[in-house]
């Protein structure tokens, strides 16, 4: 935790206009060294906690995966997405930056002018 500490306040001093999206660590059924799975769950949530909390202070945000609560996702290893779920991530992903470059911005700006005819 205390790397991840410096890392944000790296950033924050460094880049202080720059936005920082927390990616919330994803569920798994195997884990690597552990064969306790509840334990691991608990750290995971602990971990997006902190991570989550750090982001918000400098001014970030979160990227949930609700999605993946569901285990077809995973591939047959319990451990990486199938590849659904990596397409279903990396749509997360892409939508949370999305949302975040135009935040308060009104999306009809961007709109195309309808073609005459």
């Amino acid at each position: 935790m205390m790397h991840m500490n410096r890392l944000f306040e790296f950033l924050k001093e460094n880049f202080p206009r720059c936005k920082i999206a927390w990616s919330e660590l994803l569920p798994r059924i195997v884990w690597k060294h552990s064969q306790k799975n509840s334990a691991m769950n608990r750290e995971r949530y602990r971990i997006n906690r902190a991570g989550f909390s750090k982001a918000r202070e400098c001014g970030g945000f979160r990227i949930k995966h609700p999605e993946f609560k569901n285990r077809k996702l995973l591939a047959s290893d319990g451990v990486h997405l199938s590849q659904v779920g990596n397409d279903i991530f990396l749509r997360n992903i892409q939508s949370a930056i999305v949302t975040a470059l135009y935040a308060g911005v009104t999306l009809s700006r961007f709109k195309q002018p309808m073609a005459t005819r």
